[in-house]
């Protein structure tokens, strides 16, 4: 139990400092910016979906 709770919170701060490098630290390169945001999406659903599953499991 404790490992997905500290998953969740490791994933949720690279979450946050993502954000913060495609913001702070912008490329010109067209690809490497869709590239940054589809790990950006890609890492926010999957976050969502493993939220969800643990709040199911701890009610």
């Amino acid at each position: 139990m404790k490992s997905k709770k500290s998953s969740l919170i490791i994933r949720a701060i690279l979450i946050i400092l993502l954000t913060v490098v495609i913001l702070f630290i912008p490329t010109d390169n067209a690809f490497r910016k869709w590239l940054r945001f589809l790990m950006l999406v890609f890492f926010v659903i999957t976050f969502i979906i493993d939220y969800t599953r643990y709040k199911k499991e701890n009610g």
